[in-house]
């Protein structure tokens, strides 16, 4: 995948590698692979499309219930990649029954998440894998966001904080801050 943007997780107690990767211009997509007697070999059913429209980047975590999450930043519709001079929105989606099937992507639900075309997204899983992260740059307001869900709670239970970068804020150029 020429000009692509990728994440790799590896999970040791089901050795397992997930590459999440993502062009602009196609599908983002996650890759699973085993490890067997010092070679990697990818699984049959994989790769596995996660959306149709690509991203500027795209980064998983695994949750303590072994589901997956990915997040990226899209038109807010999710029907192409950002475009410069665009609005975009941080946008997640996660594995549900199996590692290969996925949600729909929706974007984040909770403030701040409308976002320039430059701004991108980042998923981690913390407290033992008890809560999933995503950090996001928002350039229209110049803040950095991070909003956290708890494993097993429902998909719409987010909370969010900003994070204070004074004083280095999120804005592309001194011409771009709000006056």
């Amino acid at each position: 995948r020429d000009r692509s943007h990728a994440d790799a997780l590896w999970d040791a107690d089901a050795g397992k590698l997930y590459v999440a990767s993502t062009i602009r211009s196609g599908a983002a997509k996650l890759y699973r692979y085993s490890y067997s007697e010092g070679a990697f070999s990818l699984d049959d059913g994989y790769p596995v499309r996660l959306t149709e429209a690509g991203a500027e980047s795209i980064t998983i975590a695994k949750d303590a219930d072994g589901v997956l999450w990915a997040t990226l930043t899209q038109l807010p519709d999710g029907s192409a990649a950002c475009a410069e001079g665009t609005d975009c929105a941080v946008r997640i989606l996660h594995s549900t029954d199996r590692d290969y099937r996925w949600t729909a992507p929706v974007q984040l639900p909770t403030d701040g998440t409308l976002v320039r075309d430059d701004d991108i997204s980042a998923a981690v899983a913390f407290d033992g894998g008890g809560q999933v992260g995503v950090v996001w740059s928002n350039q229209i307001d110049g803040s950095f966001q991070f909003a956290m869900h708890r494993t097993g709670t429902p998909d719409t239970s987010w909370i969010t904080e900003t994070i204070d970068v004074t004083p280095r804020p999120a804005y592309r150029t001194s011409s771009a801050r709000p006056s």
